[in-house]
């Protein structure tokens, strides 16, 4: 610390909490658990409901393939940019609040998705790229860094392997749910909302 700085105590909010050598039985009998699962859950159910057909629908309002692949170039790039710098960040502001930052770009980016409704609105794909990319970059990281928080311990691996596998489904979800909703209705739009929906949903969960 600098001269003459005295260091911060630690807070612990729930001693007994922190005491405890978490293996997966324990997780499982708390709401903290499950309230952390089912945010994930619909996390990806949402976010790869927009992954899956994003390609679909920027072609389908008028935009080439090639245009199509050189945008979501760029959200791959954007996603790795991501996954350095939010863990780096919530080690100073939070796991919570670092999360809710990047869930909310890529809720803005899915917005400029939504509005998305020619190609003559280029630098709107660029930015929905831009942003959705920098946001999904937040979750791999700071989810894990939140449920070592929470779940310390020896068997942090079994415990976070189980709440992956539940992202895994909800991932696994995501996608024909969305293509359900563009055959019955023709658009992407109300998938697309709905997965903003679902991303709050998160959101708060994480907070809870």
């Amino acid at each position: 610390t600098a001269q003459g700085a005295k260091p911060q105590p630690q807070v612990i909010l729930d001693a007994q909490w922190a005491d405890t050598d978490w293996t997966l039985a324990k997780a499982l009998r708390t709401s903290r658990f499950w309230v952390l699962l089912v945010g994930v859950f619909f996390l990806l159910v949402g976010l790869y409901a927009v992954m899956m057909h994003q390609v679909s629908h920027t072609i389908d309002v008028g935009f080439s393939k090639l245009t199509a692949a050189a945008a979501f170039g760029l959200l791959g790039f954007m996603g790795g940019v991501g996954k350095a710098g939010w863990g780096f960040l919530s080690d100073r502001i939070g796991r919570e609040m670092a999360l809710t930052l990047g869930l909310l770009s890529t809720s803005f980016g899915v917005i400029f998705l939504l509005l998305l409704k020619d190609p003559s609105q280029l630098w709107m794909l660029y930015v929905y790229t831009a942003l959705f990319g920098l946001g999904y970059g937040s979750i791999a990281p700071v989810l894990a860094a939140l449920t070592a928080d929470l779940f310390q311990g020896r068997n942090l691996g079994s415990i976070y392997g189980f709440i992956v596998t539940a992202a895994g489904l909800g991932g696994a979800l995501g996608p024909p749910l969305a293509g359900y909703m563009y055959d019955v209705t023709g658009t992407y739009q109300l998938a697309f909302a709905i997965s903003l929906l679902h991303i709050a949903f998160s959101c708060i969960s994480i907070w809870v």
